[in-house]
């Protein structure tokens, strides 16, 4: 590339640390300058760091100067300003103190290296004569400013958005199963790879399948037909080599890779184009996950990514490595969002046993009663009033038992399943669980707070109602002492977590700090003749379900919060 006379060559697959070396020697040569540097600016600490220098050692120098982005410092200033500084004499600038005049140069030339009005660096050059450096110089160090700005750019977005992408892959709600996962990986890889399309495999290795048959790859970016893509992957297709190979490739020329162009025979399929074809695509990366993977074979593969390019790309050293870390932070994050939906399986069949169970106990417990209270009646005085009043409760309850096992049961007898997920509105849930605070003993003042526009939440309505129900009954319990008790319940949509969140806060006495760490444990509790298990279930069932339940805050004599999350 060439600019006001002045040629700078850059070489794309170069280091970043290389690439800023060459291009400092390139620029002192352009103007004729023996020494200079070349600093990166770190507008995150405000600092600059000189990344490369050249001209003759200096004596006794160990470590390279850290510079603040302030107007005290020549660098700082050209930062601030984003405009070149010309100094044709050092011992009359005010930048310079006299310990400093003569020791290493006279006249010293700044220039800013802009990239959309952000600058990224800075080229110093400097002479050991006074008024070396004119503004030819300037114009021309300028110039080769202006060539490297795009280059430097792009180097330093890939090495942030690596550093951005690690911290969102570990922060993934690990709720919600493998999905959401591999469609954030996907955003993620087009964001800050600046890729046209990420197609990602997931690959069960136990199982040697690829689950995409019916739905495809998960697909970050535009693609013209996802049809195609929506069936079993075969021996000779592109994910299952670069798994069968165990080997990641970075393809500036795809039509160059017979794998990805030559014709493949698949049983029951009519030939057609290959997606390098149709989608148009130039250049690929084809990464295993995790990248590792290839080294060593002991690693379990759980997937194969595609960071496709519509237009020519040369893949740098320093991209290449970050492709390769990004790889290895897929795979972590996908084997996380697995064992969670491992463990979320197992948590739903101990809830749906221990439902199951109740249920089975509930419907022979009311079958007795019904049993022993139609005994009773043809035994007792039927003028005895009291005793009759015993047995019409003893029947209701009864009743009550055999439909909570019926609303148990219903569930798995039609699906098979006794936690059959389905949109719920909570709010007319919650409301009639507040209805009963009118009839708590003693005065409660009920204070609500519900967010706006809340949307549905995926639960199973009864159960979700018993732990608003077990939540609320728990506050109002330990506020039965008081006169005038305090119930606050807050709802609100956390957008991060993708959850509902109900906060419950008493005015109650409080939970002592002995039991505060086994609460959610069953057979745990602070009332005499209970079973303690109301709060086990609880959390329990919403972790079975995605959601959780955790106690917030308690303190002793003020009272105690809980908040119930809701997918």
């Amino acid at each position: 590339m060439a600019e006001e006379g002045v040629e700078i060559t850059i070489e794309k697959t170069q280091t970043l640390d290389t690439m800023l070396h060459l291009i400092l020697n390139q620029a002192l040569v352009a103007i004729g300058a023996e020494a200079g540097s070349l600093m990166l600016v770190d507008n995150r600490q405000g600092i600059l760091q000189i990344k490369a220098r050249l001209g003759k050692p200096r004596p006794g120098r160990k470590t390279e100067r850290v510079f603040k982005i302030d107007d005290k410092s020549v660098g700082g200033w050209v930062v601030q300003n984003r405009r070149s500084y010309l100094c044709p004499d050092v011992e009359q600038d005010p930048f310079f103190s006299p310990s400093r005049s003569g020791k290493n140069f006279l006249s010293l030339l700044s220039v800013p290296i802009i990239y959309e009005g952000e600058v990224l660096a800075i080229i110093n050059a400097d002479a050991e004569e006074k008024g070396y450096f004119t503004e030819w110089h300037q114009v021309r160090l300028e110039s080769v400013a202006r060539q490297v700005a795009s280059p430097i750019a792009e180097r330093i977005s890939i090495l942030d958005a690596l550093a951005e992408v690690g911290v969102e892959l570990t922060r993934l709600p690990r709720e919600g199963g493998v999905e959401p996962v591999l469609q954030k990986i996907a955003q993620l890889a087009v964001r800050s790879l600046g890729a046209d399309v990420v197609t990602l495999y997931q690959y069960i290795q136990e199982k040697d399948e690829f689950p995409v048959e019916g739905t495809g790859p998960t697909i970050g970016g535009t693609i013209g037909d996802k049809n195609p893509m929506r069936r079993k992957v075969f021996p000779g297709d592109v994910p299952w080599t670069v798994v069968k190979e165990r080997k990641s490739g970075f393809y500036a020329d795809v039509h160059e890779q017979g794998f990805l162009t030559r014709d493949i025979q698949r049983p029951g399929d009519k030939p057609r184009q290959r997606f390098i074809k149709r989608e148009g695509i130039q250049s690929m990366a084809a990464l295993l996950l995790p990248y590792r993977a290839a080294e060593l074979r002991d690693e379990e593969v759980v997937g194969v990514m595609f960071v496709n390019y519509r237009t020519r790309h040369q893949f740098s050293s320093d991209e290449i490595s970050a492709l390769a870390t990004f790889a290895d932070y897929a795979a972590v994050a996908i084997l996380n969002a697995r064992l969670e939906e491992q463990r979320r399986a197992e948590r739903i069949r101990m809830v749906e046993s221990i439902a199951a169970n109740f249920a089975h106990r509930m419907s022979n417990l009311a079958g007795t009663s019904r049993v022993a209270t139609q005994l009773l009646r043809s035994r007792i005085n039927p003028t005895d009033v009291r005793a009759q009043r015993q047995l019409d409760r003893i029947e209701s309850e009864a009743r009550v038992l055999l439909e909570l096992a019926e609303r148990l049961a219903r569930p798995f007898q039609e699906t098979g399943s006794m936690l059959e997920l389905a949109p719920i509105d909570i709010e007319p849930i919650l409301e009639a669980e507040l209805e009963r605070v009118r009839f708590a003993p003693g005065q409660v003042n009920l204070i609500k707070e519900l967010g706006p526009d809340l949307p549905k939440v995926q639960s199973v309505q009864f159960q979700l109602q018993q732990v608003l129900h077990d939540i609320i009954n728990n506050a109002l319990e330990a506020m039965e002492n008081q006169e005038q008790g305090k119930l606050v319940v807050r709802v609100r949509f956390n957008k991060s977590t993708s959850r509902i969140e109900v906060e419950i806060q008493d005015s109650g006495p409080g939970i002592p700090r002995e039991i505060r760490d086994k609460l959610f444990a069953p057979g745990v509790t602070t009332k005499e003749h209970k079973l303690g298990i109301g709060l086990w279930w609880c959390q329990t069932f919403m972790q079975a379900t995605g959601g959780n339940v955790n106690l917030k805050d308690t303190r002793l004599g003020e009272g105690t919060t809980f908040v119930i999350e809701v997918p």
